[in-house]
């Protein structure tokens, strides 16, 4: 057993005399100018670890960088630079670094560096680590680097002299007050040093400084505090490392003023409703700004504009008005809180007054009733409605308004009541009251008054009837009521020597719909015949009947002739009737029609005799006499049969004269003929006219003609683009173009062919005159000098004679002699000035 553990022993100090002359030989005895034993840095912040690569000796560079992580292992990071370390390649250990490394190299005179660099450091990276660097020459070098990670603080908060921890960054404090403040920080490697700031100046020493395990505390006390501290700010610094900022935490102190005074402005006496009004409040001496609005009746408003003065004592809120009439008579207020003070709030208040005009609503008074729109009552009853108006200021006068009239009832008076005594059937309809004020008038709700009736016949006048024995009639019966709800009663009155006896008429009789009832009635005897009346039954009671007098029919008489006399300006019509004796249910009408303006005058007589002042000379009238039976006068006609029917036509003369029946057929003759006359007139003016217009255009045209001959020739115009159909030229299709007249054939242009195309081409196409042939007398062309060819500029015409065959002949020969002349002589000479003075016609 001893043996053993000597032999244990033995091992272990070989073991670690080997490791100990491996570490001698990798790291020992290797000096560098650039290198460092440590490098320091904070946890999530990148740090570098630099490794010196520079050659020992001139021709030599380092082919191979290994990067190792505590001191042994297998290399995490590698540079391969066989081939030359711009074009080196790159190797990592993504368990290691993953990809948080960066390899750059810098050069300075003869200091060659290579740096690695690791982003977003972990507590992990911390440790020795080795760089090894292969030469091609010299012997490999290896570098030990101690890499220190600091970690900053996990929290720093600030709490209040409660222990509170301050969430919203703000301490407050009255006038002269103290603060207590305490900050703590947790975790942190090293453990770091707390300090205070004030403003950014450094608070002398803390209260106090407490260290904890994992936290560190320090408390501090301002005293005395004074309107100009408000706003400052106190931060508390946690620093373990001298590379970065250290973490920190900040309040804001704010010096408390309760708000001293706050004021509406009262810029208006009263209000008008609906008018848009801008409100003022102030509040003057709070710190911080105060929570401010205005309220109406319970109603906060919105703000459109908050300001604050410059030296922060005096704060003004702007919100818009818009007053009602409920507004009227409540309070307007402006509340100012200090959130840090809600106890010493100040409140404003104005109590204000809105004028507005009347808000009205009718009611009915008298009979009372529970329905408000409505109201029923019987005719000739009395009713009040009263009118309750809202206003300010109060009503000075009332109106009411029947609707159903369409105007202001006459009562107007500072009642607000209205009576209707005895109501009739017209009062009937809605109903509104209007109350005046200084700012308007205000119609009320409309209540509508039903007035109730019993019925009443709607035409209350006797209606006679003709009837005969076994002849029946449908007798109407319609009648007005309120409401509509009837029961019809038929009555016969039967006289019976001086006494008249109702009788009533069964049901089974006449039908009955709402307001209408119908009976047939038919006469059996002489009896029968008498007055007849129809009766309804509502709510309200029987009203008024409906009568009818049932009268024998008799046969209408006739006339035995009539006459027809005109003195001056007058027609008499005279006729005999058949039967002498007087009847008074028969009356005779004349109607006289006058048949130029379509009026007619009607005359009623109970004996045939009728005069016709006032007739017009020269008219034609038709004379119409008829016998009715039934009182026509009085609007109860039954019967009418036209008896005697005549002609007449007034003519301008000084005697009497007596019209014949054999006249009708040529008055009406004359009638025709003096209404077509004024349009035989007008035809006649038109065909003349016409006649007129068509001479003188034939006139104009021979005279152009005849003086075309005088003139013996014409000029072509160059502007009218006819001779696009030349064949021969620019391609144009072959036609021939007819011409009638020189003039037209004056408007014919010739432009951009040659002599040869004349020759061939125009004359067989235009000489189509119907008077005579058409010769070339002269032609002007002019030489182009580029392309050596002849473009004809102008060609004068001169007609030639016989027929129109014969001339296009004789003018073809013409054509071509006279251009063949006109080309030989402007071949030998300079052509005239003239055709170039009238290049206008170009």
């Amino acid at each position: 057993m001893h043996n053993d553990s000597i032999i244990l022993f033995s091992g272990v100090v070989i073991s670690n005399m080997f490791l100990l002359l491996l570490y001698s030989l990798f790291l020992g005895g290797v000096e560098s100018k650039g290198m460092v034993g440590k490098v320091s840095g904070v946890v999530g912040y990148p740090v570098t670890i630099p490794c010196d690569i520079t050659p020992p000796g001139p021709g030599d560079s380092p082919h191979l960088i290994l990067w190792y992580k505590n001191i042994f292992g297998t290399p995490i990071y590698s540079v391969d630079g066989r081939n030359g370390l711009k074009t080196a390649t790159h190797w990592r250990d993504e368990n290691v670094l993953g990809n948080r490394e960066n390899f750059f190299i810098s050069e300075e005179k003869d200091l060659i560096m290579a740096y690695l660099n690791i982003s977003n450091t972990k507590p992990s990276d911390a440790g020795p680590y080795r760089c090894r660097v292969d030469f091609w020459k010299a012997a490999t070098r290896n570098f030990k680097i101690f890499v220190e990670l600091a970690t900053e603080v996990d929290a720093l908060n600030i709490y209040n002299g409660k222990g509170q921890l301050i969430t919203d960054r703000i301490v407050s404090s009255r006038i002269n007050g103290s603060i207590s403040l305490s900050c703590k920080s947790f975790g942190g490697s090293p453990q770091p040093v707390l300090s205070w700031i004030l403003d950014n100046e450094t608070v002398a020493a803390p209260v106090d400084i407490v260290q904890v395990e994992n936290s560190v505390s320090s408390r501090l006390e301002l005293r005395n505090l004074q309107i100009k501290d408000s706003g400052k700010t106190v931060t508390c610094l946690a620093k373990n490392n001298d590379l970065y900022s250290p973490p920190q935490a900040s309040v804001k102190l704010e010096i408390v003023l309760a708000p001293v005074r706050v004021e509406i402005s009262r810029t208006v006496s009263t209000f008008v409703a609906g008018t848009s009004y801008n409100l003022t409040c102030q509040v003057l001496g709070s710190n911080p700004t105060p929570t401010t609005f205005l309220w109406v009746a319970g109603k906060k408003l919105e703000n459109i504009n908050v300001r604050e003065s410059s030296d922060g004592k005096i704060f003004t809120i702007v919100s818009t008005f818009i007053p009602t009439p409920e507004h009227d008579g409540e309070f307007i207020s402006c509340r100012a809180l200090n959130k840090y003070l809600p106890n010493e709030a100040l409140e404003d208040q104005w109590k204000i007054s809105v004028v507005y005009p009347p808000i009205s609503v009718i009611r009915a008074e008298y009979p009372e009733y529970t329905n408000q729109s409505s109201l029923s009552v019987e005719v000739a009853r009395k009713i009040i409605l009263s009118c309750e108006a809202k206003s300010n200021p109060k009503p000075f006068e009332y109106h009411w308004r029947h609707k159903e009239l369409g105007r202001i009832n006459s009562q107007s008076s500072t009642s607000s009541k209205f009576i209707l005594q005895d109501i009739k059937v017209e009062q009937a309809g809605f109903y509104t009251c209007l109350a005046e004020n200084l700012q308007g008038v205000g119609e009320s709700n409309s209540i509508y008054v039903d007035v109730q009736y019993p019925p009443i016949c709607r035409d209350e006048t006797v209606l006679d009837i003709f009837i005969s024995v076994h002849e029946s009639v449908d007798l109407v019966c319609e009648m007005n009521s309120n409401p509509v709800n009837l029961t019809f009663l038929w009555n016969l009155h039967i006289k019976d020597g001086d006494v008249v006896n109702p009788v009533d008429v069964p049901s089974s009789q006449y039908t009955q719909h709402e307001r209408r009832s119908v009976l047939t009635l038919t006469p059996r005897t002489p009896g029968d015949f008498g007055t007849v009346t129809c009766r309804a039954r509502n709510s309200v009671g029987v009203g008024r009947p409906c009568k009818y007098q049932i009268n024998k029919k008799i046969s209408v008489p006739g006339l035995k002739s009539c006459q027809v006399t005109t003195k001056w300006e007058t027609i008499l019509v005279v006729c005999d009737p058949e039967n002498q004796v007087y009847d008074e249910h028969v009356e005779y009408e004349a109607e006289l029609l006058d048949t130029g303006l379509g009026i007619s005058r009607t005359l009623l007589s109970s004996v045939p005799t009728f005069s016709f002042p006032a007739v017009r000379q020269n008219t034609v009238y038709t004379i119409n006499v008829s016998v009715l039976q039934g009182l026509p006068s009085q609007g109860n006609g039954v019967e009418k049969k036209v008896k005697f029917s005549q002609v007449l036509s007034m003519k301008e003369s000084k005697q009497d004269s007596t019209s014949a029946p054999t006249d009708v057929s040529l008055l009406y003759e004359d009638q025709m003929i003096e209404k077509l006359l004024p349009l035989l007139g007008v035809s006649g003016l038109l065909i003349f006219t016409f006649i007129i217009v068509m001479v003188s255009i034939s006139i104009i045209r021979r005279s152009r003609d005849i003086f075309k001959d005088k003139t013996l020739h014409t000029h072509i115009a160059f502007n009218q683009g006819l001779d696009q159909d030349i064949p021969g030229v620019h391609k144009i299709r072959s036609g021939v173009h007819r011409v009638h007249s020189m003039d037209q054939l004056n408007q014919i242009t010739f432009e951009g062919f040659s002599s040869d195309a004349l020759k061939t081409a125009l004359l067989p196409k235009y000489n189509t005159l119907p008077v005579g042939g058409v010769s070339i007398v002269s032609v002007l062309q002019h030489t182009n000098s580029v392309s050596d060819t002849s473009i004809v500029k102008r060609v004068t015409f001169a007609k030639g004679s016989g027929s129109t065959s014969s001339s296009n002949e004789n003018s073809s020969s013409d054509s071509v002699r006279t251009m063949r002349d006109r080309s030989e002589y402007m071949n030998d000479q300079d052509p005239p000035s003239y055709p170039y003075e009238e290049s206008s016609l170009i």
